[in-house]
């Protein structure tokens, strides 16, 4: 029978792992970030629009879904715009508001730079979806709590 751990030992421990993990999944992203000369926030945005490649995406919910300031954003974005990896145009709804959108090359670069995580996948393959519900609802609820607790 394994003995339990203290409680705040095992919050400490818990914290440890996460902040170990954050920084592997930082690495691996800076590395294949400079495989293809952007930014890890660059390819963030990348990976975000190829994500929302069927949706109307605008830079303040860019900047929102990043956790980042739009001017931030923009910076990243006309960088991505001169690499020909991102376009965007006037929406047509509101042409006060620019949608973006990734170019053919931008959207491969997406796709293949995802590739990253593959080991990752590889290690929660095995992780059933009930369990994957409940870890992504306990890591939300941790990040919307520190969120908050921060501003």
């Amino acid at each position: 029978m394994k003995k339990e751990l203290p409680k705040a030992y095992a919050d400490d421990l818990i914290m440890e792992k996460l902040i170990g993990l954050s920084q592997k999944l930082r690495w691996m992203q800076r590395r294949q970030a400079m495989e293809y000369g952007l930014t890890p926030l660059q390819l963030s945005v990348l990976h975000y629009l190829y994500h929302k490649k069927n949706e109307p995406v605008y830079p303040a919910e860019l900047a929102s879904a990043l956790d980042i300031t739009r001017s931030t954003v923009t910076e990243a974005l006309k960088s991505l715009h001169g690499k020909k990896m991102l376009q965007w145009s006037r929406d047509t709804a509101d042409a006060r508001k620019q949608q973006l959108r990734l170019t053919d090359w931008g959207g491969q670069v997406a796709h293949t730079s995802l590739f990253y995580l593959t080991p990752l996948r590889h290690i929660i393959a095995p992780v059933t979806p009930a369990q994957k519900r409940v870890l992504l609802q306990h890591l939300d609820g941790i990040l919307l709590k520190l969120t908050a607790e921060l501003e």
